[in-house]
């Protein structure tokens, strides 16, 4: 038997044998029986119920940004199953992982090179943990040969599609959706549902907990008679202007710290697409300007973007998120941030009170 026949009947073997741990198939028909509350206070596109089998069943609301809100995604995790060896395909999983301690079970991650924290790149170099690419560049036939318990696979761009291929080969996968939450801490809260696959909930409970309490304590500091801040958060690419909508996280991120929103009144949970000379007349209105563009250090820079001059460096203050950024240039907010949504909104706070106090941001002078 040649090479590429033995790997036919590898594979199909694995298709046959796949969903007898993790089943990510249609919802079972049995009524589910609460075992135990999954308490979920402010996310709102996944839930869990226990069934009378012990097994778990899982669902995700719309789980791609741009889904109908009629879609959900069902998981059914029998009672003996745990995930021990562990594909993951963002490092937004990586370091949810890490924060319930098991780094130790990842097992493959898309490239060292996007790993921010020089320690945990540095552990997975020295364990030997596989870089398995990403998107158009996944390499499934390493994903074959490892055989990982659990592939997590985030659900944005070209995602649908790898999802396919992953459960045509019969490699268990489960799609994680915590981006399309609206407010950051529902977005951390997407660490009871990677405990639910991992048994750790008493562990991502603690968690979320204690961090969900640093954020409300960081939030009551907002004295309701301070004058709140106007605030912009938005950036040019390729001469269009996309700008947080009115309900997304940024937006809540920056009530909780006590400023205005420009836009609140806007319904829109994403980023909306905004004409330059609309831009323009938001600016005038506001005093902060948040996320200018992930390139965007200097005065001189922004002057490209035609704006009235008078707008930079005058009274209106402009903060980028990328105070912390690898060698490679990786993005610290958007990983260790997602994780500690408590460390940005002190942040936002100390903008608010024009603190230079700052963790992720850098005012653009």
């Amino acid at each position: 038997m040649t090479l590429p026949d033995i790997r036919i009947v590898q594979n199909l073997l694995i298709i046959l044998c796949f969903g007898t741990l993790l089943k990510c198939t249609p919802a079972q028909t049995e009524a589910p029986v609460q075992k135990q509350a999954l308490d979920l206070s402010h996310a709102s596109r996944f839930g869990a119920d226990y069934l009378k089998s012990g097994a778990t069943e899982v669902k995700i609301n719309a789980p791609w940004s741009n889904s109908d809100s009629t879609v959900v995604k069902t998981f059914n995790i029998d009672s003996g199953f745990t995930a021990r060896a562990i594909v993951c395909l963002s490092i937004t999983h990586i370091n949810m992982l890490s924060e319930l301690g098991l780094q130790d079970r990842i097992v493959g991650i898309p490239s060292y090179e996007d790993v921010f924290d020089d320690s945990l790149r540095n552990y997975f170099i020295n364990k030997g943990v596989n870089e398995v690419g990403k998107g158009g560049d996944l390499n499934y036939e390493l994903l074959i040969n490892l055989q990982p318990d659990l592939i997590i696979e985030s659900a944005v761009g070209n995602s649908m599609d790898v999802n396919q291929k992953l459960e045509a080969l019969g490699l268990r996968v489960i799609l994680f959706s915590a981006h399309t939450e609206n407010h950051p801490l529902g977005r951390l809260e997407w660490i009871k549902y990677l405990s639910l696959f991992t048994k750790t909930e008493n562990v991502a409970f603690t968690l979320f907990n204690q961090q969900a309490d640093n954020y409300e304590k960081i939030k009551s500091q907002f004295n309701k008679r301070d004058s709140a801040p106007k605030f912009f958060v938005g950036y040019m690419w390729k001469d269009n202007w996309y700008v947080a909508g009115g309900n997304s996280y940024m937006a809540q991120f920056i009530k909780d710290a006590g400023g205005q929103y420009i836009l609140k009144e806007d319904t829109n949970p994403g980023n909306i697409k905004l004409s330059h000379e609309t831009v323009i007349e938001l600016l005038q209105q506001c005093d902060i300007w948040l996320h200018p563009g992930s390139q965007m250090n200097t005065i001189s820079q922004l002057a490209e973007l035609n704006l009235p001059p008078e707008y930079l460096g005058g009274r209106l203050r402009i903060y980028n998120n990328n105070r912390r950024l690898s060698q490679y240039g990786k993005n610290d907010f958007w990983q260790s941030g997602f994780v500690h949504p408590e460390k940005v909104l002190e942040d936002l706070r100390h903008i608010v009170m024009k603190n230079d106090s700052l963790n992720y941001y850098v005012q653009i002078k």
